[in-house]
């Protein structure tokens, strides 16, 4: 009998793995399809029509990307947040469910590509209307050359795009009260925008805590105070390493949501890679803000 048990337990893990790609694939149709992620794409449409005509001119080309870490990754916390709350509302109708807990959290997080396709999407987009109007030389200099010019420009829009859903799917795991969604809003956008933006003052990015605050968000500005068409500069700090820290960021994100419900030698497992993450997260930080 204990070697039938054995078995079938060791059947039931390997069936997990076709059973995560069909909720992936359910999760990210309701992602698509949700009319706030369809508002936000739309409004960056928008936003895309005037592109050619600023790229060749724009003293903030590596932070334009702000359109999509808010209107895909702002809009998608909030989508991911409620599809995340509306399963799990699902969920405690049904007893029994054969969809271990872990399968069905990385399903959402898995949903996630969804808002980076599109945020990659925008990336290639920009980078054409860039061989054509092409970046200021001064300021392609300032940052560094094109290396840290492109991961600028990723880390502000492909992984804005999945880290603001990605983070949704966390709350939505460990935050069940009214008004929750609201607060992660607050949460996501507050700190960026004032930190964010003070980071490109002069004077407040002289300020060290302002530099270790500005570092440290998930969304971060490159330049420092441009005024009208004259170039300041660019803040000091390394873009390659911002890219790596809010990379791990993501997979910090996909750690909280799977450790809410994770058991056993599955939450042993994740333990430990939530540690490296950790681990990686901070010398990535110290990377960005001292290389």
């Amino acid at each position: 009998m204990s070697t039938a048990v054995a078995s079938g337990g060791a059947q039931a893990r390997v069936d997990e793995g076709p059973v995560l790609r069909q909720l992936a694939w359910i999760q990210a149709k309701r992602f698509a399809s949700h009319p706030l992620y369809l508002g936000g794409v739309a409004l960056l449409l928008v936003t895309m029509t005037q592109m050619y005509d600023d790229a060749g001119k724009d003293l903030e080309a590596f932070t334009g990307p702000v359109v999509v870490a808010f209107f895909v990754g702002v809009f998608g916390a909030i989508v991911a947040f409620r599809l995340t709350a509306t399963e799990q509302r699902a969920l405690d109708l049904v007893s029994g469910t054969p969809v271990s807990a872990t399968t069905r959290t990385l399903a959402l997080c898995a949903a996630c590509v969804v808002p980076a396709a599109t945020g990659l999407l925008w990336l290639v987009y920009r980078l054409v209307t860039l061989a054509f109007w092409p970046i200021k030389p001064e300021l392609l200099e300032a940052i560094g050359g094109w290396v840290p010019a492109l991961a600028a420009m990723i880390s502000a829009s492909v992984v804005a795009a999945v880290g603001g859903p990605l983070l949704g799917v966390a709350v939505g795991r460990w935050w069940r009260f009214p008004g929750a969604g609201l607060l992660l809003v607050v949460a996501l956008v507050v700190p960026c925008f004032v930190f964010a933006g003070g980071g490109v003052d002069q004077t407040l990015y002289a300020n060290p805590l302002m530099r270790l605050a500005t570092t440290a968000m998930p969304y971060t500005m490159w330049m420092v105070n441009a005024d009208g068409n004259t170039l300041i500069g660019v803040r000091s700090g390394s873009p390659v390493g911002y890219l790596v820290y809010t990379a791990l960021l993501c997979g910090l994100a996909v750690w909280a949501a799977v450790m809410k419900d994770a058991e056993g030698e599955t939450r042993a497992r994740w333990t430990r890679f939530g540690t490296l993450l950790g681990g990686g997260a901070v010398l990535a930080y110290l990377w960005a803000l001292l290389g």
